[in-house]
């Protein structure tokens, strides 16, 4: 062994001469004690035990089977013979797939939209027009200029005027990101131009009003309209602290999300930094699903703000109408109209008794004037 070389010997010999080498040195390196001979490895066909010798005829039946049921099935499928056809005309190989190499997966899996969706993408304006809105605590509308500007200044700019205590006008705008660089709240000017600038952007501003005082409370947006996909995005939703706690904010979102969904929107969404816990309990408690953590996703006053993405789909709407209804302590069931007095029976004993009670007192009526003209003949 120690005189072949690698250079006589191609790799594999030259791998098997190294292991036998490294067999043969193990074998010899162990010392057995005199009179034990090492163990040796033999096989021999013809001494084959019993169960070894099943186990190896079943396996070869089994192998035996499956090839000729694999052959029996190309043939009488026809594929044998299409097989020997290909190769004595030359041709390569064709295997027909219908209709599916015309259409890509991406679209032959997924289902077509329902048609009402499919009619909202072509008829949605980009900016939204929200009719009068109206809930059990608070009226939802649009901002009108002329009529909430001087309401929406007075109740952002830190000034006691519903019965609590001044405040810091950035507990509201502070928070904002189209806001809080400049706050509207210093003058009348500053709030005009911020609202008339982002209404240029096809946003649609919304304004909380307080049915019993006929003013606006606070307001909310709705921006990035997408038509084509349906989404929408609520931004600038803010109360003044008067009106916090009492679930304004609550009935504003729902009358929101109900009125988005009637016209067809699927998706509706919400940023908020990643530091105001209170925003992100509330649109958890108004069914927002967070989504992600866009990470520097804006810069405002020259600083990083990380923003929580909440989502809400359309397809949760029956789940969140009913849990922001018991919320709010709105009833569940759907008020019925009330049947016609004739087809109820009390009423309709009611009426029999009322209608002999007249007959009754019709028939004593008449008894008492003829009893008169007795009386008067005599």
């Amino acid at each position: 062994m120690d005189s072949f070389s690698s250079s006589q010997l191609s790799p594999f010999a030259f791998c098997i001469v190294i292991l036998t080498q490294a067999i043969t040195s193990d074998a010899k390196a162990t010392r057995y004690p005199p009179g034990v001979k090492p163990p040796q490895f033999e096989f021999d066909v013809f001494n084959i035990k019993t169960p070894q010798f099943i186990g190896i005829v079943f396996g070869v039946l089994v192998f035996t089977l499956t090839i000729m049921t694999v052959v029996m099935l190309m043939y009488k499928s026809g594929t044998l013979s299409r097989f020997q056809s290909e190769i004595q005309s030359g041709a390569p190989l064709r295997i027909n797939l219908g209709d599916k190499t015309s259409v890509t997966p991406q679209t032959s899996s997924q289902p077509e939209l329902y048609d009402h969706l499919i009619e909202a993408t072509e008829q949605l304006p980009l900016t939204l027009r929200v009719p009068l809105l109206k809930g059990k605590l608070i009226e939802l509308r649009e901002y009108d200029e002329n009529l909430d500007l001087d309401h929406l200044l007075e109740a952002s700019n830190g000034q006691a005027c519903f019965h609590e205590s001044s405040y810091d006008p950035s507990r509201i705008w502070g928070w904002l990101p189209n806001f809080s660089s400049s706050l509207p709240s210093q003058d009348r000017a500053t709030l005009a131009k911020c609202l008339a600038s982002s209404k240029e952007e096809h946003h649609s501003h919304l304004v909380i009003v307080d049915p019993t005082l006929k003013r606006a409370v606070g307001m909310l947006s709705l921006v990035d309209n997408s038509t084509k996909n349906l989404s929408v995005r609520i931004e600038n939703l803010w109360l003044t602290p008067a009106y916090q706690g009492k679930k304004f904010g609550h009935e504003a979102i729902l009358l929101t999300l109900g009125h988005l969904v009637e016209l067809g929107y699927r998706r509706v969404t919400a940023e908020v930094d990643t530091r105001h816990l209170i925003a992100r309990k509330f649109l958890e408690r108004c069914g927002f699903k967070i989504e992600g953590i866009l990470r520097k996703h804006r810069i405002i006053n020259k600083k990083n703000r990380d923003s929580a993405l909440f989502v809400f789909l359309n397809s949760d709407w029956l789940d969140v109408m009913v849990k922001l209804k018991r919320l709010l302590g709105i009833d569940l069931k759907p008020k019925t109209k009330k049947v016609a007095e004739v087809d109820q029976p009390d009423n309709l004993f009611g009426r029999a008794k009322t209608e002999r009670g007249e007959q009754e007192s019709g028939t004593d009526a008449q008894k008492k004037k003829k009893t008169k003209k007795m009386k008067k003949k005599k």
